[in-house]
């Protein structure tokens, strides 16, 4: 297998660190980072590739040249730092989306990502669990050296949290009352710090930034006694050889309790080993994330593309599938163009020719007969894009609909879900008895379900707005994006036979080759335009 690792700029991540370490023990692994010379091209066929989160800055500009979202992992090594693992309010604002600083997910990488790896809590729907491992640096010396140290209590800082300081301290009294040896002392390296862990019984460990540190898994991988911090990460840690304490009180009752045995069960720890060595935290990213991969494959098959036409609107095919391809290029679902007999000669396009027109209803159901996807996702043929669609957020909405049983899930917010609820893919509900349920709108559907609603004979604005009053009947939910998930103007390009203005101005800004003599523009349109926006304002105005 073949692994691209996005590095971070200007400052290593420790969890990265703990990965690469894992990556080195996979035989079957080839890996190339990104301050290595052919990256770039090694990247762009690679069957994986990482994206570390940078404290500084991570390379999302890296990953956008190689454009290859729906094969790319973020791993989120990031924490709240200071105290401020402890305050609920910071917790309850990175879990709604509102924390602006260091900790807080990344929504566009949770969005864009085939997967999304985060170290520290708190977790939504979507983030996977990864915590530090025990890495190869840790075990060099717990083999060859006698342990002739009974504590070891050493942090890289104790301002925060203090309780670091105050376990320390509290230490210090405990060994020098009852006789017994401690290290406290700060070490020049951490390779020297190792072999004071290799040397010492017990280690003591309280979290910093984060509830997840690398202390509490060096000690861990020297064989000692680990007495540590209330664990808070999301991981299994049923060892008899941890003790754990949420003050320093308990710190005091623990202490007692550990120093009447430092014996600790060798099997044991080569299952701590087996469990939680850098070399197992590479290999769950790594089944993770070829499973979830190949998952998204499968939804390709179980999802194609419908752009709705008839021969009379030829002259907008071109203009349609520029901008489609061109903001849409690494589409790999297969595109069908429905027409009466022409077609468009592009091999990316399938035609499905249905002949003389029988109206939009007959035409579709016919359609939707012949393509054997259980989704599709339903275009008309003046939906022009403006804005790049993210495939890998495609693919998620699939697994969603999937998931929930979805009739659909409207891929443009027109109009807007009316109940919302936490989720990760920022999506809200459309309710039994909201206007438009159906909509024509760019959506995602279940194509049987889609077909039912359809009533033959029906144009598209009847089918809105019959097919909304027979949809309250259907038990399956209906979504929508919060924020669209294809962008294109939401007047359409062209309205009534005419180019609309928004459509005139679309070509012209992306210099399509259009004669608009043809069909005329309805500049009346315009007007109807700023009218909406002025509304739009106002009723948002009007809910601050």
């Amino acid at each position: 297998m073949n692994i691209a690792i996005i590095l971070t700029i200007g400052r290593d991540d420790s969890l990265a660190d703990t990965i690469l370490d894992g990556m080195h023990q996979l035989p079957d692994v080839v890996f190339r980072t990104s301050d290595q010379e052919g990256f770039f091209d090694f990247a762009k066929t690679a069957d994986l590739i990482l994206l570390i989160y940078g404290k500084k800055k991570t390379d999302v500009e890296l990953a956008e040249r190689i454009g290859r979202w729906d094969k790319t992992v973020f791993i989120d090594g990031s924490e709240v730092g200071k105290n401020n693992r402890y305050d609920s309010d910071v917790q309850k604002a990175v879990l709604q989306g509102t924390f602006p600083e260091y900790g807080r997910i990344n929504a566009d990488m949770l969005r864009r990502c085939a997967l999304y790896f985060r170290r520290e809590k708190p977790y939504i729907d979507g983030i996977i669990p990864l915590p530090f491992g025990i890495e190869s640096s840790y075990v060099r010396w717990n083999e060859t050296i006698k342990k002739d140290i009974d504590f070891c209590c050493v942090f890289g800082q104790d301002e925060f949290p203090l309780l670091r300081r105050y376990v320390r301290e509290e230490l210090e009294a405990f060994c020098a009352r009852e006789g017994f040896t401690c290290w406290t002392k700060k070490t020049e390296t951490p390779e020297e710090f190792h072999q004071i862990l290799a040397r010492s019984k017990v280690g003591i460990s309280v979290g910093g930034g984060g509830f997840d540190t690398m202390r509490f898994w060096e000690i861990l991988g020297n064989n000692c006694i680990l007495m540590t911090e209330t664990i808070d990460i999301d991981t299994p840690l049923h060892y008899k050889r941890i003790f754990q304490f949420n003050n320093l009180f308990d710190f005091r009752e623990q202490l007692k309790k550990v120093s009447r045995s430092f014996s600790t069960d060798s099997s044991e720890y080569e299952k701590i080993l087996l469990e939680h060595s850098s070399k197992t935290r590479a290999m769950t990213v790594i089944e993770k994330a070829t499973s979830q991969i190949a998952m998204n494959e499968k939804n390709k098959q179980d999802c194609s593309i419908i752009v709705s036409s008839f021969d009379g609107n030829e002259d907008i095919w071109k203009p349609f599938f520029t901008l489609f391809f061109r903001y849409w290029p690494d589409c790999s679902f297969p595109i069908y163009l429905i027409s009466n007999e022409k077609t468009y000669a592009d091999p990316r396009v399938l035609p499905i020719t249905v002949g003389a027109d029988r109206g939009w209803a007959n035409n579709t159901k016919k359609v939707l007969d012949e393509i054997d996807t259980t989704y599709v996702i339903f275009l008309l043929e003046d939906l022009f894009l403006e804005k790049k669609v993210d495939t890998a957020y495609i693919l998620k909405l699939i697994s969603y609909a999937k998931k929930q049983g979805a009739a659909t899930i409207r891929l443009f917010p027109s109009p807007q879900p009316d109940e919302f609820f936490a989720n990760d893919l920022q999506l809200g509900r459309i309710g039994k008895d909201a206007s438009y349920r159906v909509s024509l709108m760019a959506g995602l559907w279940d194509k049987k379900i889609f077909s039912s609603i359809i009533l033959e004979n029906e144009n598209p604005w009847q089918m809105e707005m019959l097919g909304t009053e027979r949809s309250r009947d259907i038990k399956a939910p209906f979504f929508s994006v919060k924020e669209p998930a294809l962008h294109y103007h939401e007047r359409t390009a062209i309205i009534r036979g005419k180019w609309t203005w928004e459509g005139m101005m679309i070509a012209r800004k992306e210099k399509l080759q259009i004669s608009f003599m043809k069909r005329g523009v309805d500049y009346k349109s315009k007007l109807r335009s700023l009218k909406d926006r002025l509304r739009k304002r106002v009723k948002r105005y009007l809910r601050m």
